[in-house]
């Protein structure tokens, strides 16, 4: 999505979260993630496949790739502070420790944890890019040509 999209949210119990996921996919030109691999599996179990002239952008793949493949691990979290960048209120992992599962986290606690995973992910991709030489940009853009 681009800058000028606004993040669409739906509730993974919503009649029609695959519907409208698979539609905002089949929109997109690059698909960013942060630990994508787990994502794009849980897509494919699910029958969305992306186009072929989709690209993927994996932020922490790029983390790994611009520590000279020291740090294999950072979270999101870490990634965005160096950068200087907002850290998510994680509220949600707070719900969790609790032993509440996600099903019973409230929906507009989870609208905003998603909500802001989505911005700053765009973000943290393009001061990535922008350090990055073009032999590393394309060690961590995903072309499925």
């Amino acid at each position: 999505m681009g800058r000028e999209s606004s993040v669409c949210f739906k509730y993974f119990n919503d009649p029609d979260f695959i519907g409208c996921l698979r539609e905002l996919l089949a929109t997109c030109d690059t698909i960013v993630g942060f630990n994508i691999k787990f994502d794009l599996h849980w897509c494919a179990r699910h029958k969305i496949v992306l186009r072929s002239d989709q690209k993927v952008w994996d932020c922490q793949l790029a983390e790994f790739v611009l520590s000279g493949q020291r740090n294999g691990m950072m979270s999101l979290n870490e990634a965005l502070a160096s950068y200087g960048l907002d850290a998510k209120v994680d509220a949600v992992a707070e719900y969790w420790k609790a032993g509440i599962d996600t099903a019973d986290i409230p929906v507009n606690i989870l609208q905003e944890y998603n909500t802001y995973d989505v911005t700053s992910l765009v973000t943290l991709k393009e001061l990535q890019m922008q350090l990055m030489t073009p032999e590393q940009i394309k060690l961590v853009y995903r072309d499925w040509e």
